[in-house]
């Protein structure tokens, strides 16, 4: 699957389905998977071979798949050892949620393995991923960790992401400049399902810039309005009515305090309608 490009473009339910990882050391995947935001759950991924439920019946399997030592939804992803033929895509996985992915790590080849929920081996780029619900990985008690250039740890974790990623796509982050009073934001690879700008690219699922000209909005006419202060009362009647069967109490105000109330020194304004109530602390600088 050299270069090509596979979509996903629903919801994925794969319950009660237990599948080979996608990708072996033979056959990497060197494709570019979309998954478009959406979710793919509920999927068993498992090395031994005799648990693999959804095999063709007439197909000759690839022990690198049946007992692979590389597990995860996908296995393999990008080039691996002397992988012919290979030109990196710009995006290997991305865009896709895997939620209550089962890794079972039973019976690799040698009895030593990488294992992570998203993927075993990464030599590509991974983006937007999300790993949720309560994926985790099953290693067998007596495999051990496969090694790598200076990574010679032996033991597996049973919540890993990617079990190993190679040294040009580690820790790659693009930082995001925001200013606090108008936020604008650039365009990031790190936006949420491919979008990009300010929707859903700077704070997620938050639009954070109409989120703020929207208070804006409400705060602007408070400046000047004698009634949004935040007073408080300085006295009250409390009237107690105890002829019924219940006890009734009743408050009053009789008297509201001259000032209002600060937090950290500054008052505070308050509006509020059939829908919405706000609180704004008047922060002002000057400028010489």
């Amino acid at each position: 699957m050299n270069g090509q490009q596979a979509d996903e473009n629903m919801e994925i339910d794969m319950d009660g389905m237990t599948l080979p990882p996608i990708g072996t050391t033979t056959y990497p995947f060197v494709g570019s998977f979309n998954g478009n935001g959406r979710t793919i759950s509920d999927l068993t991924v498992s090395n031994d071979d005799t648990a693999l439920s959804d095999m063709p019946t007439s197909s000759t399997p690839d022990t690198a798949a049946t007992n692979a030592q590389i597990v995860g939804l996908f296995g393999v992803v990008g080039g691996y050892s002397d992988t012919a033929g290979y030109s990196a895509p710009a995006k290997s996985v991305y865009d896709v949620i895997l939620k209550d992915i089962t890794i079972e790590n039973t019976d690799p080849v040698g009895d030593q393995a990488l294992a992570g929920i998203a993927a075993g081996y990464v030599n590509g780029v991974m983006e937007n991923v999300l790993v949720t619900g309560t994926s985790t990985i099953t290693n067998i008690s007596g495999i051990t960790a496969m090694s790598f250039g200076n990574d010679t740890r032996t033991e597996l974790s049973d919540y890993a992401l990617v079990g190993y990623c190679t040294e040009p796509y580690r820790e790659v982050c693009k930082k995001e400049d925001v200013s606090v009073y108008d936020p604008t934001v650039e365009l990031s690879k790190l936006s949420t399902y491919g979008e990009e700008g300010q929707g859903s690219a700077w704070g997620n699922s938050i639009d954070m810039k109409s989120m703020y000209d929207r208070l804006l909005n409400v705060y602007l006419p408070l400046e000047s309005d004698d009634d949004a202060i935040a007073r408080y009362p300085s006295s009250v009647l409390v009237t107690v009515d105890r002829t019924g069967a219940s006890e009734v109490r009743t408050e009053a105000v009789l008297e509201w305090a001259p000032g209002a109330p600060t937090v950290g020194g500054y008052p505070v304004v308050n509006y509020s309608d059939d829908c919405a109530s706000y609180s704004f602390r008047q922060h002002r600088t000057k400028n010489a």
